[in-house]
This record gives C-alpha cells, structure tokens and sequence, in this order.
C-alpha cells in the first residue's frame, strides 16, 4: 500500500508532468488519423447528413441542437428515496 501511495504522490509533483515533444505529438497526430479512419467515408457521410437534418429541424423549431453537458450536483448530501408499498 505504501509503494502504490509513492508511486501515485509522484503524479502530483509537477516536476514529473509529461513533457510534449515533438515525437510525442507526431505520434498524437497518427493516432488521431488512425482513429479517423476508423470509419467509410460512407458511414462519416451518413453521420454528417443525419447532424445535418438534426440540426436544421432544431433551429427552425428554436432549440438548441447540441444541449449544454449537464453539472454534477453540488450537493454533499445524499437524498434517500422513501417508498411506501
């Protein structure tokens, strides 16, 4: 338990943050591509027409097409849920 707690405290020190090199983000970029290409072009053209449709039916009903991520709660308290039978 102790070693697991030195190993896990060497990621708050700042001094052992990773370091961006080139290389890194040569190999960042190739795995963006790869993932990319994970799908046809038929498969990205059917995605992008559906967002399209979507997103036209949206603004003329005056919504919003892509909805904010909700916020966790920030409550502490747990709420317990009563039930009667």
């Amino acid at each position: 338990m102790v070693d697991l707690q030195l190993q896990l405290s060497a990621f708050a020190d700042p001094r052992n943050a990773l370091q961006v090199t080139p290389e890194l983000e040569d190999l960042v970029d190739k795995a963006r591509e790869v993932v990319a290409d994970n799908r046809s072009p038929r498969t990205r053209e059917a995605y992008e027409l559906a967002w399209r449709t979507w997103s036209s039916w949206a603004t003329k009903k005056g919504v919003e097409s892509m909805p904010r991520a909700r916020r966790p709660s920030r409550s502490t308290s747990s709420t317990t849920r009563t039930t009667t039978a």
